[in-house]
């Protein structure tokens, strides 16, 4: 898939990371870089914006956003995508592709995806991170029904990979949901909840310290419209967190609440 965004950061002569190239089309639009985030004076920050206002049948869209070596880049993404109403009988398929080299820095946190009735949609997130790379990945959806018409999706498709440059293979998490599914409530499943989210930790981490990780991250999924859990990733390369929401409104909060967490983790020094 060509991809429509495609993204590449390196660190300047005076460490600062700074745009090596940049090719943008059709239905992205991307603003240029700031560096103004708290504390990280190095570190470049980078609005992308979809003006077409979602994904449409038919449609294939790619991104692929790079970091090289010491680079550290964070990107914005203000306003949710929506999966359309497709109500010919097609697909749609988004394609994500993310990038980052030894000691770079990583962070793409989009907000949930907004599924419209009878949308359908397949998404793939592929990460290459090499063993120093630190990266912070997110993604989810929830269910929008506008014209109030009693519908709802009728399927999302999501594969995550991690790999790392070489290919090997660290993590691998498939997951299809279905409107009709959610809609079922039915227990040990889904029960009422019906947005889902997921979060993706890639550094080198001890064992325990990932585990400690995780303990913290479990204190924010115990409550009344949230559930989920953390688990650490094999070969030490850092952690996976997946959730269940009441609504696009809790899962929203309670993404926002992870991230914050979890990017102290990604740039706490290890232990």
């Amino acid at each position: 898939m060509n991809p429509a965004l495609d993204l590449s950061f390196r660190a300047g002569p005076d460490g600062r990371t700074a745009l090596a190239s940049r090719r943008v089309r059709h239905p992205f639009s991307v603003q240029a870089p700031l560096w103004d985030l708290p504390g990280r004076p190095l570190a470049a920050r980078i609005f992308v914006q979809s003006m077409s206002g979602g994904i449409f049948e038919g449609e294939r869209i790619g991104q692929r956003v790079a970091v090289q070596q010491g680079a550290e880049l964070r990107v914005e993404i203000p306003a949710a995508m929506v999966v359309h109403e497709m109500p010919n009988g097609g697909t749609s398929a988004q394609q994500v592709e993310l990038v980052a080299e030894d000691s770079a820095v990583l962070e793409f946190t989009p907000p949930p995806l907004i599924l419209f009735p009878h949308s359908r949609l397949a998404q793939t997130i592929a990460v290459t991170a090499a063993e120093h790379a630190r990266l912070l990945v997110g993604d989810g959806f929830m269910t929008h029904d506008p014209g109030r018409t009693g519908h709802v999706f009728d399927w999302c498709s999501t594969t995550l990979r991690l790999a790392r440059p070489d290919g090997c293979l660290v993590a691998l998490d498939r997951s299809r949901a279905t409107g009709a599914g959610l809609m079922a409530a039915t227990p040990g499943v889904v029960g009422g909840f019906r947005a889902q989210g997921s979060l993706l930790l890639v550094r080198p981490v001890s064992p325990d310290t990932a585990r400690a990780w995780c303990r913290e991250i479990q204190v924010l999924l115990d409550g009344p419209d949230i559930l989920g859990g953390a688990s650490p990733l094999r070969m030490a390369a850092g952690l996976f967190v997946r959730l269940l929401a009441r609504d696009g409104g809790a899962l929203a909060q309670a993404q926002a609440d992870l991230v914050r967490l979890m990017r102290r983790m990604l740039h706490e020094e290890a232990r």
